[in-house]
């Protein structure tokens, strides 16, 4: 899958963000934080439990919305078998065509 700029999620956000009542903070918490980041004073506790959170919530996610097994079995299947028919078609059509137009009539 092609990674986008999630413009559908920003729209989102927005519209929750002027629905709140009150005052709204945003704070970037910085992505990809493991535990040495935290231990080394290079991100702050809040940012490295926000991304903790975050993390969590994308491999949930993710694991709801994978395909099963079986169905990337049969698909890679099938895909090898349409890639062996579209080979043999090919050999067929250079054999035909290196025969020359007086041998290549079905006549």
């Amino acid at each position: 899958f092609r990674h986008g700029c999630n413009c559908d999620l920003w729209v989102r956000h927005w519209k929750t963000y002027a629905a709140r009542k009150g005052v709204c903070k945003l704070d970037r918490t910085p992505s990809h934080q493991d535990e040495g980041s935290l231990v080394n004073g290079s991100v702050l506790p809040w940012h490295w439990v926000s991304n903790c959170i975050a993390n969590e919530l994308a491999s949930s996610t993710t694991a709801d919305f994978q395909i099963p097994r079986d169905e990337c079995l049969e698909y890679n299947k099938l895909h090898d078998r349409a890639r062996s028919t579209r080979r043999r078609l090919i050999a067929v059509h250079e054999l035909w065509l290196s025969l020359g137009e007086d041998q290549n009539s079905f006549n």
